[in-house]
């Protein structure tokens, strides 16, 4: 046995002591076109376990060539795979065995990587170490691979320091960032105003009384006499005056600012939390509608909102009522202006909302009509009319509805109008057609205006069937999201929105409703260009735009978000599973706390860390969240002033990523 074991030793150390030469691998990284990628990194490596284990990166130059040199013994082969990703982050790869003394060159082709960018930015305040008016803390928030700071204070003297502090001298001062990577060759530089007031003391304050959503600011200086007044109140909106009056659109707390300067040229700052309570409240409301029999006769119903107690109405003819719906037949053709008052004891809401109804023979008409699918009756239909004013549709009534897809508007009042008609959810062909306009076409804008001056029958609307399934290896998902131009957390998804793919000749491709998150997936689809929107009527779209092929993306996710102005797209990372919606942190900057607000639709745990510029994680914890919605609350005092980047991570290693400013 001691006999064996020797022989063993003895070979192994043969093995371990045998002469050595190095091997070479050269290479390159090229684009489809042939240009050569350059600081492109590149994987050599052996499987994992095998003996002797290699893995190393190297960069390539600047015409995309790359060497690298290793040391192996004589008797062994080594096994290697060189790779790298394409800009999708795909792997490219190739294996060979290689010796001492041997070596191979390989060629890798990605796609066009985009150029490594960076954007320059950075807010300023006065230094907290320092009790002079005129020393101000600069913060670079500035993101991408940079390496090189450089600042430009306006007065001749610069700085490199990541966040500098810098006393002025009075005046009006353009203070300007330039950040750099000699190795990537991105730059960018961002420049602001800031004005330096007279170094004597001065201070201000201000007081605040609150009535429901409305506030009023009074505002005071150290020496008032001349001088300006300028507030922010935290919602977005500013306002001047040494005393104002600002209403919220919701409750909630906000930051208020108030900034004076006086004669002098010297400014103060002053900062409040204040907090919003919105109490109930009501809002007056009705619609109203011609009798079809008796154009003189007007029926009228109150659609208001809150806890009413009384009801007051008065028809513009002299004439007034107290009950909720009333009837009113006038006299007289003409326009009356009706006003409906409402009052609630609860809240003592009063509110009042006034319209032109316009009343006599020969001024409304009716309008009828059938929908069709397929030249065959539609069942479980709605039909809505729009007036077309100067281009811009409004909804202008809504049909009565009876069998066989028919449709009818008794009184119509003269004018421009185009129809829609949609399948209810409940319909046997719910998925086999769409929501169509008069003229046939699935898009507002092409819908096609008829005048309503007599009575108007046929109007009958042929609805557009869906398109049949396409094969393909594209799939695009996204989200339809409607904000109040608040906070990111207010962002309500939109449910049965249709959402179209269209080709790059305008052919309508695939359709999909969204879901009751708002999401809705794309599948199958084929190579080629494409153009996604929503269809919401009266709404102008900015259309998404992308390309499917073999070299290029196949799967994307793409967010929709709807306000009064349109409805626009952004590209967002994808939801993380139970997560509806995830808020900017609040306030940001922030000197000691933020918060987070967080929607799921169950219970979980989420990974929540902070890292800084360097990508370092520097505070890391994990939080129980409960169905609805939570306020995450972060302490942050402790880290140093600068920017980091808060992560959020599920258990499948999903990412939400937000950006915050320490002051």
């Amino acid at each position: 046995m001691k006999g064996r074991s020797f022989y063993i030793l003895l070979f192994l150390f043969q093995i371990v002591a045998g002469k050595g030469q190095s091997y070479t691998i050269t290479g390159n990284v090229r684009t489809f076109q042939s240009t050569g990628v350059e600081a492109w990194p590149v994987l050599i490596a052996t499987e994992e376990g095998a003996w002797p284990n290699v893995h190393e990166t190297v960069y390539t130059d600047s015409l995309g060539f790359f060497v690298f040199e290793g040391q192996v013994n004589d008797s062994i082969l080594l096994m290697l795979t060189v790779s790298t990703p394409d800009c999708n982050q795909q792997i490219i790869d190739t294996n060979f065995t290689i010796g001492s003394g041997q070596s191979t060159e390989v060629s890798l082709i990605i796609c066009n990587p985009s150029p490594v960018s960076c954007e320059a930015s950075f807010i300023y305040n006065q230094s907290p170490d320092s009790s002079s008016t005129d020393t101000f803390q600069f913060i670079n928030t500035s993101t991408g691979a940079y390496t090189i700071m450089l600042w430009d204070f306006g007065d001749g003297t610069t700085s490199s320091e990541f966040s500098p502090i810098h006393t002025f001298n009075p005046g009006n001062w353009n203070i300007c960032l330039t950040i750099s990577n000699m190795e990537t060759g991105c730059s960018d530089t961002v420049c602001q105003s800031l004005f330096v007031g007279s170094a004597e003391p001065c201070t201000n304050d201000f007081s605040y009384q609150v009535a429901d959503l409305q506030v009023t600011f009074i505002g005071w200086a150290s020496n008032s006499e001349n001088a300006s007044f300028t507030w922010e109140f935290g919602d977005g909106t500013t306002g001047t005056g040494a005393s104002v009056s600002h209403i919220y659109d919701a409750g909630g707390i906000y930051q208020v600012n108030l900034t004076t300067i006086d004669s002098d040229t010297c400014m103060a700052f002053t900062s409040q939390m204040i907090s919003i309570t919105e109490q109930q409240s009501c809002d007056a409301r009705y619609q109203w509608e011609v009798d079809p029999s008796n154009q003189m006769m007007v029926h009228f119903s109150d659609s208001s909102i809150g806890t009413i107690d009384m009801w007051k109405w008065t028809f513009g003819d002299g004439h007034i009522s107290t009950i909720q719906h009333p009837d009113h037949e006038y006299t007289q053709a003409g326009t009356y202006e009706v006003c409906l008052t409402i009052f609630s004891e609860d809240s003592l809401c009063l509110s009042t909302e006034c319209q032109s109804v316009l009343v006599g023979d020969s001024v409304y008409f009716p309008v009828y009509g059938q929908v069709l699918a397929d030249f065959f009756p539609a069942d479980e239909i709605d039909v809505s009319l729009f007036e077309s004013m100067g281009g811009i549709p409004v909804l202008a009534d809504t049909a009565y509805v009876a069998t066989q897809g028919a449709f009818a508007f008794y009184a119509v009042p003269t004018g421009s109008y185009f129809l829609k008609g949609s399948l209810k959810s409940g319909s046997s062909l719910y998925n086999q057609f769409l929501p169509t306009y008069s003229g046939n076409t699935v898009l507002w804008e092409e819908a096609t205006a008829f005048q309503v001056n007599q009575p108007t029958g046929g109007a009958d609307i042929h609805l557009v069937p869906k398109p049949e399934s396409t094969s393909g290896n594209g799939n695009i998902k996204g989200l339809v999201l409607r904000e109040d131009n608040t906070k990111e957390s207010d962002a309500v998804t939109m449910t049965g929105i249709p959402v179209y793919l269209f080709s790059e000749q305008y052919i309508l491709v695939q359709a999909v409703y969204t879901a009751s998150d708002g999401g809705f997936n794309f599948q199958g689809v084929p190579n080629g260009s494409y153009f996604i929107r929503p269809e919401i009527t009266g709404l102008p779209v900015t259309p998404y735009s992308l390309t499917i092929s073999d070299t290029s993306i196949s799967s994307q996710f793409i967010v929709f978000s709807v306000s009064a102005s349109g409805i626009h797209y952004g590209i967002d990372e994808e939801p993380i599973d139970g997560i509806s919606v995830v808020g900017l942190p609040h306030p940001n900057p922030v000197a000691e706390k933020t918060s987070i607000d967080i929607v799921t639709t169950g219970s979980m745990l989420l990974n929540i860390s902070v890292a800084d510029q360097s990508g370092r994680i520097v505070n890391s914890q994990i939080v129980p969240l409960q169905k609805g919605k939570n306020i995450v609350r972060l302490n942050v005092s402790d880290l140093p002033a600068g920017f980091y980047v808060l992560i959020l991570m599920n258990d499948d290693n999903k990412l939400i990523v937000r950006k915050m400013v320490k002051l």
